[in-house]
C-alpha cells in the first residue's frame, strides 16, 4: 500500500525500515567534501528511528566499474560521518547481502541505524544495481517490513535499491513511501499548479545534472508526476542553468498528464518561479 509521506506510517516500532537515501558524497582521502545530502535525510532517519523503527539504510557511491575501484568507493567514512550528524552509533555492515548483513539486521534494536555497503558494488556482477536485476531487488525487500524511497535526485534512476525494492514490497502488501519532496517548497508550488488545473498529485519526483562536458554550462532536468492511479508522466527540459530547466521540466510532464485539457506555458509559471527556483537550489543532484 503506497504512502504519501513518511509521516503517514504511525506503527514503526520494531519495524525494520529500509530507506534508500541519497549518500553519493565527495569523499577525498576518507573526508567528505560536502554532506548537505547526508543532512537532508537526517530529518527521515529521525523520524523513523525516535518512533522505535530500525533503519536500514541503502546508497550508491560512485560509479564501480572494476575491483579496484571499490578501494575508494566504501561507505565506510560515509557511515561514521552519519555517526557524528546523528550523535548515535551507526553499524556499517561491509556487504551488500548474504549472512553478515541478514544477522546485522536481525540483531538490531528498536531506534538502531544500520548503513549497508555501496549498492553499485553489485555492478561488478553483471550490473545487477544499476540494472535493476528482479532478484537482487526482491532480496533487499526481504530483508524490511517498510520501504521508504528518501532519495529524490536518484527518484527516476530503473534501479534495484530504488525501483527493484519499491515493487517488491508493493507485490507483498508492504508499505512504500516516497519521501522525495524534500523541503517541500516545490511541492507546493506544484501541487498548487497542478490544483489549480483540477489535476490530482499523489507524489512529484525531481532530479537534475549539470551538463559539464557543454561549453554552454547547460542543464537538465527531469520532473515527474504521479497520478492517483499510480501512474507516472515524466518531462524534461534542457536550458542555460539547471533551476530554469527543472520549471521547463515541469511545464513538460504537467501538458501531458491524463485530463490535462489545457496546456500551459513557462510564463504561466512566474508567480511560482521563486519557490520552484529555492527548492532546486536545495534539492539533492547528481
Amino acid at each position: 500500500m503506497a504512502k504519501l509521506t513518511v509521516e503517514d506510517l504511525k506503527d514503526l516500532e520494531g519495524k525494520k525500515v529500509l530507506i534508500r537515501v541519497d549518500f553519493n558524497v565527495p569523499i577525498k582521502d576518507g573526508v567528505i567534501g560536502d554532506d548537505n545530502r547526508m543532512v537532508a535525510a537526517l530529518p527521515t532517519i529521525k523520524y523513523i528511528t525516535e518512533k522505535g523503527g530500525k533503519a536500514v539504510l541503502f546508497s550508491h557511491l560512485g560509479r564501480v566499474k572494476t575491483e579496484e575501484d571499490k578501494a575508494n568507493l566504501s561507505l565506510k567514512p560515509v557511515a561514521e560521518h552519519l555517526a557524528d550528524l546523528l550523535n548515535k552509533p551507526v553499524t556499517f555492515v561491509p556487504v551488500t547481502r548474504g549472512a553478515q548483513l541478514e544477522d546485522a539486521i536481525a540483531n538490531m534494536n528498536n531506534g538502531d541505524v544500520i548503513l549497508v555497503e555501496n549498492t553499485r558494488f553489485e555492478d561488478l556482477d553483471g550490473k545487477k544495481e544499476s540494472g535493476n536485476d528482479p532478484e537482487l531487488g526482491q532480496y533487499w525487500a526481504s530483508l524490511g517490513d517498510v520501504f521508504v524511497n528518501d532519495a529524490f535526485g536518484t527518484a527516476h534512476r530503473s534501479h534495484a535499491s530504488n525501483v527493484g525494492i519499491s515493487e517488491a514490497m508493493k507485490a507483498n502488501g508492504k508499505d512504500v513511501v516516497f519521501q522525495g519532496e524534500g523541503n517541500g517548497q516545490l511541492a507546493a508550488a506544484a501541487h498548487a499548479i497542478c490544483d489549480a488545473y483540477g489535476i490530482t498529485v499523489s507524489h512529484l519526483e525531481y532530479s537534475e545534472h549539470d551538463l559539464d562536458r557543454d561549453p554552454s554550462s547547460r542543464g537538465i532536468a527531469y520532473f515527474g508526476l504521479t497520478d492517483e492511479n499510480g501512474q507516472t508522466t515524466w518531462g524534461a527540459g534542457i536550458d542555460t542553468d539547471t533551476m530554469t530547466a527543472s520549471i521547463r521540466a515541469f511545464v513538460s510532464a504537467i501538458n501531458r498528464m491524463p485530463g490535462m485539457a489545457e496546456r500551459i506555458t513557462f510564463r504561466n509559471l512566474s508567480s511560482s518561479y521563486d519557490q520552484i527556483h529555492d527548492f532546486c537550489r536545495s534539492a539533492s543532484h547528481h
